[in-house]
């Protein structure tokens, strides 16, 4: 029997600069160790945090054996309460040259919540060197190489592999991402743990990418559909739902939906699924399904690998 939309359960990860935002807005449990919630990792085929199927036939299974394949994408809520690390990601060529297991990652974040003030590091300023970074992690005065830019709840961040960046504290994310755990980190506010300067300076991208922080703009209609960002690895739309119903067609490859706010149900020939705020649902590919909005509405993420290029 091919299965239908797949609800998962979540894998909580302590962090030193975690919180309490994604227990109590989106009901989600506390790591094992008492820590503080930083990570919710919402569908994950990464070894050692595999996510598992959260109710019905497939129960407690791996997703990846009830769907036969591995996962395109890693998908987490972040709750910062502190400044994340100062890092960057490899790209396919940069993980081929460190070895030692490294794989690539582009990301994207959706800014679910936003303090005033809210900052976020992204890029280096022109003309900075590797030797400027170096030179600025040793004394932590980072404001002369890197770029700092604030961020509004609704806007979406594109980070392609080799970009420096951190997240700032006062912000509550989602984020996708190729599944990778691979993170090189080059300065850690004093928190005493392993940078990686050396695998770092091998990553990095130097040239700034124009435009990295895209502001929402709402669609008019009913029930519409907004394309947040897509890029050569991952695409992120939002949908929003408020009333009759909206149907989707999942014909190309496996999707990924986060129910953001809000719920309802979700309908497909496999049967029902009921749907509440922080729950992530892997759709595999040539699965349609309809959501059907609660008194509140429904407001939903889906992401997806990029789409391939059809020839001809």
């Amino acid at each position: 029997m091919r299965p239908g939309p797949l609800k998962l359960r979540p894998i909580p990860v302590a962090r030193p600069w975690g919180g309490d935002v994604l227990v109590q807005r989106f009901g989600k449990p506390r790591p094992p160790d008492g820590g503080p919630l930083g990570e919710s990792w919402e569908a994950s085929g990464v070894a050692g945090r595999e996510s598992v199927v959260a109710e019905g036939p497939y129960a407690g299974r791996r997703v990846t054996e009830v769907l036969g394949a591995p996962l395109p994408l890693l998908i987490k809520l972040i709750d910062a309460r502190q400044w994340l690390s100062v890092q960057v990601h490899p790209d396919e060529r940069a993980a081929r040259e460190i070895g030692g297991g490294a794989a690539p990652k582009t990301e994207a974040w959706h800014i679910l919540d936003a303090a005033p003030g809210a900052e976020i590091i992204h890029g280096m300023r022109p003309g900075a060197t590797l030797t400027d970074l170096l030179a600025a992690c040793a004394t932590g005065e980072l404001d002369s190489v890197v770029r700092r830019q604030r961020v509004h709840t609704g806007d979406t961040v594109n980070v392609p592999a080799g970009t420096l960046h951190a997240i700032g504290p006062g912000l509550v994310l989602y984020e996708v991402q190729q599944p990778s755990d691979t993170t090189y980190r080059v300065y850690d506010w004093g928190r005493g743990r392993e940078l990686h300067l050396v695998q770092a300076a091998r990553a990095l991208a130097f040239e700034p990418i124009e435009h990295p922080v895209l502001h929402t703009a709402l669609s008019a209609g009913p029930n519409p559909r907004i394309p947040l960002l897509a890029n050569e690895r991952l695409r992120l739309e939002l949908i929003l739902v408020d009333r009759g119903e909206r149907v989707i067609y999942d014909r190309d490859a496996i999707t990924f939906l986060t129910v953001i706010a809000g719920g309802g149900e979700l309908l497909a020939d496999a049967g029902s699924l009921a749907l509440a705020t922080g729950d992530t649902l892997a759709i595999p590919p040539g699965v349609d399904y309809c959501l059907r909005p609660g008194t509140s509405g429904l407001r939903a993420l889906r992401a997806g690998p990029a789409l391939r290029r059809r020839s001809g």
